[in-house]
């Protein structure tokens, strides 16, 4: 069997009303020199038989079916499976346009470690919002300066809506963040930095992205224990990194503990706010940590009874006015 020029990724869990259509979109590509990978990850519902269906029908899809861990687990079956010189990931909620994957091969084959295309945000019931809007959505961008773009949340920080040399990739990337079930996309992006020198951004709309209510990302919140979690494993991932953008993503990390005071879900923890305190006392980490999250999470941040009574108010008006009473689940 021949070698395929690109490997399409698609990790399946409870999805079944829109699995089909995600299996349809990537069978009309114009670009037709492709393997695709259905990661089954022991979804209970009737998606592994159509996974099973529709490899029966096309030799170009391939079944993996798995007992349930998580979608970064899935991620690593698939990219145990994939034989292509290039990967696209692909959520199985989402969808790809038919031009997608001959647009995206067609520019990382002149260089470049990763081209990312733009998406349309979309409903449940295919309603188009529009397409998603970042600082930087055309031109290249190379080494550090993707990095710090990527960090500041300055570029599109999915995973999915791009094609990557497969090389930027190893199976201890996955394995280092399989305990990771929200901010997936984040973590990997940041492993794989190290290797990435020139990334090219195409203005061309490539996928849709389904706004989905159910899914983790809208229903679950993390813990200020998972968020110090993420960061200790980033030491072996980002190691290779320069000193500036590793103090980069340590204000990252400042950033998102900050975030876990406006979680209703969660207690106040004096021991997390004494460290993010003497951290955010720096002018300069307090001014780079502003960039990256709302200014009114840091409102009070330096006194310390001001902060913990500002945060209190703040949670009880967000749990009965945003979430009508309703708790998330915590990720831990």
């Amino acid at each position: 069997m021949n070698t395929p020029k690109v490997s399409v990724l698609v990790p399946v869990y409870k999805v079944e009303p829109y699995l089909q259509r995600c299996i349809d979109s990537v069978l009309s590509q114009d670009f037709t020199d492709y393997e695709l990978i259905v990661v089954d990850d022991g979804s209970p519902d009737r998606c592994p038989e159509i996974c099973d269906q529709n490899a029966a029908k096309d030799e170009r899809i391939k079944v993996v079916h798995k007992e349930n861990g998580g979608l970064v687990s899935a991620r690593l079956a698939g990219f145990k499976e994939a034989r292509a010189e290039y990967l696209i990931f692909l959520d199985s909620d989402d969808y790809l346009y038919p031009h997608a994957i001959y647009a995206l091969y067609n520019k990382i084959i002149e260089g470049y470690d990763i081209v990312r295309g733009r998406d349309n945000k979309v409903s449940q019931d295919d309603f188009i919002y529009g397409i998603e809007e970042t600082k930087y959505y055309s031109g290249v961008l190379e080494g550090e300066e993707y990095i710090r773009a990527y960090i500041m949340r300055e570029v599109a920080p999915y995973l999915w809506g791009a094609i990557y040399k497969r090389s930027l990739f190893s199976e201890d990337i996955f394995r280092n963040f399989l305990f990771v079930s929200r901010q997936e996309d984040w973590v990997t992006q940041i492993s794989i930095a190290p290797n990435v020198q020139k990334v090219c951004y195409i203005d061309e709309v490539t996928q849709a992205y389904m706004v989905n209510d159910s899914s983790i990302m809208q229903s679950c919140i993390t813990d200020y224990s998972y968020v110090q979690k993420i960061g200790e494993a980033f030491h072996s991932t980002t190691k290779s990194l320069s000193p500036k953008m590793q103090h980069l993503i340590e204000c990252d990390r400042i950033a998102e503990l900050d975030r876990c005071f406006f979680f209703p879900e969660l207690p106040f923890d004096w021991q997390v706010y004494r460290k993010m305190r003497e951290f955010l006392s720096d002018n300069e980490n307090l001014e780079i940590v502003t960039q990256m999250t709302d200014k009114k999470f840091l409102e009070f941040v330096q006194y310390p009874l001001l902060f913990w009574a500002y945060t209190r108010v703040y949670n009880i008006l967000f749990k009965y006015l945003k979430l009508r009473g309703k708790n998330r689940k915590v990720l831990i």
